[in-house]
């Protein structure tokens, strides 16, 4: 089931992401990958930002 980086981050309560068919799925991997990390990592700075 498909949940977006903030999601699984900022609601879920998360540390980490996990990525799969999103990048496997796409026609350009590297490029996925990329917005995802960058993605997980601007939702994570976020949720340290609130806990602060």
């Amino acid at each position: 089931q498909y949940s977006s980086p903030e999601d699984v981050i900022s609601t879920k309560g998360s540390d980490i992401i996990i990525v799969g068919r999103g990048i496997l799925a796409s026609s350009d991997r590297l490029r996925a990958a990329e917005e995802y990390k960058t993605a997980g990592w601007e939702a994570y700075l976020k949720k340290l930002s609130q806990a602060s």
